[in-house]
Formats: structure tokens, C-alpha cells, sequence
């Protein structure tokens, strides 16, 4: 939870004396405005935060490694303070399988797949001071995520391929959204976001030996700093 909590207070802490000055200079034509359409181009970091896993009969973790990928999204004003947004990126990761029951055959660390995921996320955001300079927001929304594309690790016991398939569950939760505003010049602002998005996968493992089940809270982090343009 700690991983969580700081982040977010950070990003607060960091935008609260900036705001409580902007607010007196800001002129009501700046800032956000009901109508106002805005594309942001961003640099995403996707950490899934792993917070429990299970493995049916060889015990041990899921580990699902952290990606930094090109984000675009888009938000919609429908008042002043009021936006929707709608986020698209594709990430890949690797997974893998630690502390199992076969760390003595295998290692402490089985390369199990790569996938890329597909997150589109949509969520409701309040912004406290739309017309200020700088303009903190809160939000939530959902998340749907989808693996594709996913390819098993290719190594042999043997002439055996250990790791034959590796499916993946579509996942859907809620998420929640925290970030700010900074209205550089213009229709040009400076963005800085961070989302907790909520969620688990379940995996089918089909190995040499048989089918192995896994479930990961996998909880993914996405901070994001970008460009944003508004129309």
C-alpha cells in the first residue's frame, strides 16, 4: 500500500504551493475550458506491483517485470473542471515463475512467457483549479486489459520443451487517478500523471509435465509525464 500512498503524495505535495500562487495571476481564458478536446503524447512506466500470487502444485510467485512504452490519450471537458480520458498504449513484459518447488531442477527463477498488453483505460477526472496555471485532478474509472501475443519461453529439459502454452485472462477493474496541469503557454501544457489500476490475471501453463494453473494480483502503477495539446 506504501507503493502506492507515496507517489500520489508526492504528486500533491509537490503541485499545492505552486497552485496556491497561480491561482491569483491566472486570467480566466487560461487553463481548461468546457468543450476543450486535448491530445497528450507521454512516456508511461507500467510496474505491476505483484502483491500475491499462486501457483497450483509447485507453489512460489508470479513475476510480472515493469515496461516504460509511448503513451497517447485523448480527454474530453464537458465543463470547466469535469473531463473524461481515454488512454491507449501497448506494453510487454516478461513473466516468470519464482521460488517454486523446482528451484533445485530449474532454478530460483523459471522464464515462463513474454507478452504485450493492451490497457485501455477510461476514467473520470475533477480538476480542482481549472483556470490556474498549474490544475491538480483526481479521478477514476475502468480498465480493461488484454494479453496478446503471448509466447512461451523456449528452453528444454532434454529434447523436451518444458513450457509448451501460455494463455492469458482479459482482465477488468477499477482504477484510480491522480495528477496535475501545467499550462506552459497557450493551448500547451506540461502533464504529469499517476494511475493505480486494479486487477488480477489467470494464467494456463501447459508444460511438459501438464497443466499448471497461476493467479497474480497484478495490480499495475502507470506514471506517466507528457505533452499535452488542447483544441
Amino acid at each position: 500500500m506504501k507503493q502506492v500512498i507515496l507517489p500520489i503524495a508526492l504528486l500533491l505535495g509537490s503541485t499545492g504551493f505552486a497552485c496556491a500562487q497561480s491561482v491569483s495571476t491566472a486570467t480566466p481564458a487560461s487553463g481548461w475550458q468546457a468543450g476543450d478536446i486535448a491530445v497528450r503524447l507521454a512516456v508511461a512506466d507500467v510496474t505491476p506491483l505483484n502483491g500475491g500470487s499462486t501457483i497450483d502444485g509447485i507453489g512460489g510467485k508470479v513475476g510480472i517485470d515493469s515496461y516504460q512504452q509511448p503513451e497517447v490519450d485523448l480527454s474530453y471537458f464537458f465543463t470547466d473542471a469535469l473531463s473524461v480520458q481515454l488512454i491507449a498504449t501497448a506494453t510487454r513484459h516478461e513473466i516468470t515463475a519464482n521460488n517454486t518447488s523446482l528451484t533445485a531442477l530449474l532454478g530460483n527463477k523459471i522464464d515462463l512467457a513474454s507478452t504485450y498488453v493492451l490497457p485501455p483505460a477510461i476514467t473520470l477526472q475533477y480538476h480542482f483549479l481549472p483556470h490556474a496555471v498549474v490544475s491538480p485532478y483526481v479521478g477514476a474509472g475502468i480498465d480493461f486489459i488484454w494479453p496478446f501475443d503471448t509466447q512461451p519461453n523456449e528452453f528444454k529439459l532434454g529434447n523436451a520443451q518444458v513450457i509448451q502454452k501460455v494463455g492469458l485472462s482479459n482482465m477488468v477493474g477499477p482504477v484510480f487517478n491522480v495528477g496535475a496541469d501545467y499550462n506552459i503557454s497557450g493551448p500547451w501544457f506540461l502533464n504529469v500523471d499517476y494511475k493505480q489500476i486494479i486487477n488480477h490475471v489467470d494464467a494456463r501453463i501447459h508444460t511438459v509435465l501438464g497443466l499448471v494453473k497461476a493467479r497474480d494480483n497484478l495490480d499495475p502503477a502507470v506514471f506517466s509525464v507528457g505533452i499535452t495539446y488542447k483544441f
